[in-house]
């Protein structure tokens, strides 16, 4: 009898396995709202199951997986990315919920701050009127994007 309940629950069994695997797609594929949905899926699984070894298995793989979009959302913002771009990241890192709000300004402003270095410590500082003017012209063309 408990034979004929799993390989009649069989597909639902196995879209629960590959949950994980799912997730990681999503996010390889900057789908990262739909990771995160899944992942919220995954936690309330965890949460009703708890006592379930597997399910707690599989939110730790999910938890791995946000933990690599993360930082895929940190690289983004330490490089050169819209001012739209810069708000979904943010906001998708608030979602996450790694970083309290005070944090993630912090983190924030840092590694705009080290992207902003880059590009002054990429200006050429051999003639100082020439660096001078780059640097003007760095500060004017991309202040507004930290």
């Amino acid at each position: 009898k408990e034979a004929n309940i799993s390989i009649s629950k069989h597909p639902q069994l196995l879209e629960i396995l590959e949950l994980p695997q799912l997730i990681d797609t999503s996010i390889r594929n900057s789908y990262f709202e739909e990771g995160l949905e899944l992942h919220s899926f995954v936690n309330n699984l965890a949460v009703k199951y708890n006592d379930i070894p597997i399910i707690q298995m599989i939110k730790e793989d999910s938890d791995i997986c946000i933990k690599h979009m993360e930082d895929i959302l940190i690289k983004q913002l330490q490089g050169q990315i819209t001012l739209a771009q810069c708000l979904k990241s943010v906001g998708l890192l608030r979602r996450i919920g790694t970083y309290t709000d005070t944090q993630l300004k912090v983190k924030f402003l840092q590694v705009r701050t080290d992207w902003f270095r880059g590009i002054i410590d990429n200006i050429n500082k051999g003639e100082i009127q020439y660096f001078m003017c780059k640097m003007i012209d760095s500060y004017r063309v991309n202040l507004f994007d930290i």
